[in-house]
């Protein structure tokens, strides 16, 4: 479950000069560009993860092997805190 977002809502992508100002429109399977018009996407399930989600690729030993070099790391183990504080306020 999201705990920020309507479907609909324009997200902020990151990135604006890679990306040009693009938004994805929440859980409706498009961006917006910034002329206004709309461009379906392919990938929108990968677009709606949860803090579930989110706490369960920092922590998994299997299939999240990227994270094993910074595993150790304060700022990860921090990071690791708040997903679970979140995924626990829900």
């Amino acid at each position: 479950r999201n705990l920020a977002y309507t479907s609909g809502d324009p997200l902020d992508v990151g990135g604006k000069e890679m990306l040009g100002g693009i938004k994805y429109l929440f859980n409706k399977g498009v961006i917006l560009l910034p002329d206004g018009s709309k461009e379906p996407i392919a990938y929108d399930y990968r677009m709606t993860s949860t803090i579930d989600d989110l706490y369960y690729a920092v922590t998994a030993t299997k299939g999240w092997e990227w994270f094993n070099p910074v595993r150790n790391e304060d700022r990860f183990k921090e990071y690791i805190e708040r997903a679970r504080k979140l995924r626990d306020k829900k």
